[in-house]
């Protein structure tokens, strides 16, 4: 059984936008000072220093680089997701190892975009510029879908929440500096660039998907609402 609450949007004060979101990631998650936490991302990770500040023992697993998590058995008290797990090439495999590597009773805490949001439909648009394997597997997109991610953790898990937030962004003036900070900080996009990079006519496409995008989502004063799911368990 799952239910689903309400929780406010998030605003953004910090210089890197999805900081917020490693907070929002180890506070549902329950983290507290000597627990031992694996932070499951593609690089680095605000969830992995929020637990930290927590007093949390940290590890981390890159599933863009490692396809099993490189730890044994029940071995963490907490496994969080967050925007990063989006590269992860395998999304069943992503979490059953999350689900293996994390002891009965323990918490999972997983943040996707949501297919529907601005940021999901961002990397829907961008999965068919991405290098093959990420191109042709499952999109990215489907982190932030609940069925999607409860269907992955079966009847592993128990005392399931779920939420849908929004995070807050006002920093971009105009379409073209919103997609030019995609193009430079938001990794999936950055990998959709790299790959086509020498293909001028498929980076103009590129170019013109991302600032349409941006402009349709991006109100009067600037301000985009960026939607996510956020889902916590407790491991059987």
């Amino acid at each position: 059984m799952s239910t689903l609450t309400a929780v406010r949007p998030t605003p953004v004060a910090s210089p890197d936008l999805l900081a917020p979101l490693g907070e929002v990631l180890v506070r549902s998650a329950r983290v507290g000072a000597g627990e031992t936490v694996l932070d499951v991302a593609a690089g680095t990770s605000s969830a992995g220093a929020a637990a930290t500040v927590r007093g949390a023992r940290v590890a981390s697993w890159r599933v863009d680089r490692q396809e099993t998590a490189p730890f044994a058995d029940r071995s963490f008290d907490v496994a969080v997701a967050g925007p990063g797990a989006v590269l992860a090439p395998d999304h069943r495999r992503t979490v059953d190892e999350m689900v293996r590597v994390t002891r009965s009773g323990g918490r999972l805490a997983l943040l996707g975009w949501t297919p529907q949001g601005f940021m999901g439909q961002v990397l829907t648009s961008v999965q068919p510029f991405l290098p093959a394997g990420l191109a042709d597997g499952a999109s990215p997109a489907l982190w932030g879908d609940a069925d999607h991610v409860l269907a992955l953790l079966g009847d592993r898990v128990d005392r399931v929440v779920r939420a849908r937030p929004a995070l807050l962004v006002d920093r971009f003036a105009t379409p073209r500096e919103l997609r030019e900070h995609l193009r430079h900080e938001h990794e999936p996009t950055a990998a959709a660039y790299r790959t086509v990079a020498d293909q001028p006519s498929r980076v103009t496409a590129l170019d013109r998907l991302l600032a349409d995008l941006a402009r349709d989502h991006m109100s009067w004063g600037g301000l985009l609402e960026w939607d996510y799911l956020l889902l916590t368990a407790r491991r059987s």
